[in-house]
């Protein structure tokens, strides 16, 4: 059983190494967020909040390569102000999660 198990694990890596690149990015588009949650660590951050620039998300992705995104962090994606001009990946065979709070 162990064998199997590091047989799998080498096969995982040689096919990350294959692809040379990660499989998984996920970006905090932004640090706003509409709530108020009371179990939020957002609340307790002493980093400045506010938005990725669009700009600074093209460098990473295009550096990075992903083949999956996750836009996602401590705060509400949809109230980025440039989440609407973000790149439409799943046209260039990439797979994105979007995670909302669905808060007004």
């Amino acid at each position: 059983m162990i064998n199997e198990g590091l047989a799998l694990l080498s096969m995982v890596r040689q096919s990350a190494t294959a692809l040379n690149r990660p499989l998984h990015l996920q970006v905090e588009p932004t640090s706003r967020c509409n709530l108020s949650c009371s179990f939020c660590s957002r609340l307790l951050s002493v980093r400045k909040g506010g938005d990725m620039p669009l700009g600074k998300f093209k460098e990473i992705f295009d550096a990075v390569k992903p083949r999956r995104t996750t836009w996602a962090g401590r705060g509400e994606p949809l109230l980025a102000r440039d989440i609407g001009s973000f790149p439409d990946l799943h046209r260039r065979g990439h797979a994105g999660d979007l995670p909302e709070n669905s808060g007004r």
